[in-house]
């Protein structure tokens, strides 16, 4: 997990993310101000660190936050999947075009909702009431941000 100057206008994480992964949130790595988490040594390292070389990704935006990193993870051979409707981007081109880049950089993008049914019989729009969610606007569409 990580964050980039959270003193500044990007702003802290949302504090449910404590609540949900406390060790995580804790130990996360605070970037001073590096677009690409990549670039970041620090975060390079922890990633490299984890042995893993299947990675999900998700981030505030997807034109920044996300593409870049992804596309740094791919072509030191990581296999990334992209959650891409965790974020949005300031416009609906902005978002198409950093989706588009991904997938043809062989991104697997999973376009699964951030929020889950509680119970598989129920319908979307009981889903969306159900759930712990609230609509965050990004762009284009309104990001589902779940809280459980």
């Amino acid at each position: 997990m990580t964050s980039s100057m959270e003193e500044y206008a990007q702003g802290p994480l949302i504090s449910e993310l404590a609540d949900i992964f406390p060790a995580e949130f804790a130990a996360r790595i605070k970037r001073v101000g590096v677009v690409n988490a990549m670039d970041d040594k620090n975060f390079a390292a922890t990633v490299k660190a984890t042995g893993r070389r299947k990675l999900i990704i998700a981030s505030v935006t997807n034109d920044v936050c996300t593409v870049y990193p992804a596309l740094t993870l791919v072509s030191q051979g990581y296999d990334v999947q992209v959650v891409a409707d965790a974020g949005g981007s300031p416009s609906k081109m902005a978002d198409d075009m950093a989706l588009r880049r991904m997938e043809k950089n062989r991104h697997g993008l999973l376009w699964v909702g951030a929020c889950r049914p509680r119970q598989p019989t129920r319908t979307p729009q009981a889903v969306n009431k159900g759930s712990r969610c609230r609509q965050r606007s990004a762009g284009r569409r309104n990001a589902p941000s779940c809280l459980a």
